[in-house]
């Protein structure tokens, strides 16, 4: 049996993240959502003809960045889904799936990666997500 990764052990047996380890994580957690957070807003025009659907995903995805960072994950979740539900991008599907991973429920986050995966994201968020989804898997073996 292979030993788990203590970034994929539920929070109760997590062990803490090492510094710089935190720190990657965190950083790769921030970039993901500067990526949704600027694909929604693209085009204003564009905004206003989906009945601004996209400035609305973008407001309620900044209230989940909000939670994901105070530890309210399972809120978090709630916003990303939302905001998902407004504009289906992949990069959102992957805090939904980040947000579940953080809060132990790991079949779920790899249910939401392999989702956000289908959506055909970008080559660097696609190899992100190729890696959570092998990761998980062998965790959940």
């Amino acid at each position: 049996m292979h030993p788990t990764p203590a970034s994929l052990r539920p929070r109760s047996a997590a062990l803490p993240l090492s510094g710089a380890r935190w720190r990657a994580a965190r950083l790769l957690f921030v970039a993901l959502s500067t990526l949704a957070l600027l694909l929604t807003t693209l085009s204003p025009a564009l905004a206003q003809r989906r009945g601004n659907k996209r400035v609305e995903a973008q407001e309620v995805f900044k209230r989940g960045q909000g939670y994901f960072v105070e530890g309210r994950y399972s809120e978090a979740a709630v916003e990303f889904l939302n905001a998902f539900q407004l504009d289906p991008h992949p990069a959102i599907m992957y805090n939904v799936a980040r947000a579940h991973e953080e809060m132990g429920q790991l079949i779920k986050a790899l249910q939401y990666y392999r989702v956000a995966l289908s959506l055909k994201p970008s080559p660097a968020v696609k190899d992100e997500l190729e890696r959570k989804i092998a990761e998980l898997e062998v965790v959940l073996r």
